[in-house]
C-alpha cells in the first residue's frame, strides 16, 4: 500500500469482497484495540450493506455491575472490571446471533445496551429492526479472535497492575481459561475475521485517553488528573492480551494495521 487510506477504506476494501462473494459469510468478527476507531468504520459499512449487514458489539454483552461484583467475591477482586474475557454474557451473546441468523423474515428483536458510564447494562435493551432474508453479522470487540495462552499466570507480570494485584497469577488464568472455553467456541462461529492492529501498546494507551476525553467532551489535554490516572490502570487490565494480539497470537483473518493517528499502513489477508 502506498498511499494513506482510512480504516473506513480498508475495511470496505477488504470485507466489500466477502459481502459480495457467492458464499456471503454470515459471521464477520472485527477485533481492534481500545480507541483505534471500530465504531466510526461500522457506521460506514453499516451504510454500505443497510439490509444485509447487521452490526453487534461484545462491549454491550458485557455482564451487569452486579454479576461482576459477585465474580469479584467468587473468582478475584480484578473480576469487577469489566472488559477481560470472563466478563462477558456469552450465553445472551450466542442466543442474540442464534436469533439473527435464523430470522427470514422482517421483524425486531431487543439487543443489550451497556452503558460505560454506569458501568452496568441498561434496563431498557434496543430494538434491532430485521429485514427478510439472509443476514450478514457483523460483531466488533477489541479481543475477538484473541488466542489463550493457558501459561500466562506463570509468566513475569507485565505491569504494575499484574504485580501488586495479581502477583499468584489467579486472575491470569481465570481470564486464560474463559478465553480457551467459551470464547474459543464463539470464535470458532466466524466465517471471517478482521483485525485492525497497530505497531505499539502506546498508542493503545494514547487512543484510550482521546476516547475518555471524548466522552467527557473534553481535549484529551484537559482530562482532569484523576481520570488520567482511572484510564492509565484502566487499560492495564488489556494490556497483556493487547500485546498478544498485536504480536500475532490470534485468529487468522484480514489484518489492517493503523498508525498513531488511525491512518492504514498496510492491509493483507486472509492470512
Amino acid at each position: 500500500m502506498t498511499e494513506s487510506i482510512t480504516i473506513s477504506d480498508a475495511l470496505m476494501e477488504c470485507l466489500g469482497a466477502a459481502m459480495n462473494a457467492p458464499e456471503t459469510p454470515r459471521v464477520i468478527m472485527l477485533s481492534g484495540p481500545q480507541g483505534i476507531g471500530k465504531s466510526t468504520a461500522l457506521k460506514t459499512l453499516e451504510q454500505a450493506y443497510p439490509d444485509r449487514l447487521v452490526t453487534l458489539s461484545l462491549d454491550d454483552f458485557y455482564l451487569t455491575h452486579r454479576e461482576r461484583k459477585l465474580l469479584a467475591n467468587e473468582a478475584h477482586a480484578l473480576c469487577s472490571m469489566r472488559g477481560p474475557p470472563g466478563t462477558h454474557d456469552l450465553e445472551m451473546l450466542n442466543a442474540t446471533i442464534d436469533r439473527i441468523l435464523n430470522s427470514q423474515e422482517k421483524r425486531d428483536i431487543a439487543v443489550p445496551v451497556f452503558s460505560k458510564q454506569q458501568d452496568d447494562r441498561l434496563q431498557t435493551p434496543r430494538t434491532l429492526k430485521l429485514s427478510a432474508g439472509p443476514k450478514t453479522i457483523l460483531l466488533e470487540g477489541w479481543l475477538l479472535g484473541a488466542l489463550a495462552d493457558l501459561a500466562a499466570s506463570r509468566d513475569s507480570p507485565i505491569n504494575d497492575l499484574e504485580a501488586n494485584e495479581d502477583a499468584d497469577g489467579i486472575w491470569r488464568d481465570w481470564q486464560e481459561h474463559h478465553l480457551a472455553g467459551g470464547y474459543a467456541a464463539l470464535w470458532a462461529r466466524a466465517d471471517l475475521f478482521c483485525h485492525l492492529t497497530t505497531s505499539s501498546f502506546d498508542n493503545v494507551s494514547a487512543w484510550r485517553v482521546q476516547q475518555e476525553a471524548t466522552t467527557l467532551g473534553c481535549q484529551p489535554e484537559d482530562l482532569p488528573p484523576e481520570r488520567q490516572r482511572w484510564v492509565e490502570r484502566f487499560v492495564k487490565h488489556y494490556e497483556r492480551i493487547t500485546r498478544r494480539m498485536i504480536d500475532g497470537g490470534r485468529e487468522k483473518g484480514v489484518s489492517v494495521a493503523v498508525s498513531k493517528d488511525r491512518q492504514v499502513y498496510s492491509s493483507h489477508g486472509p492470512d
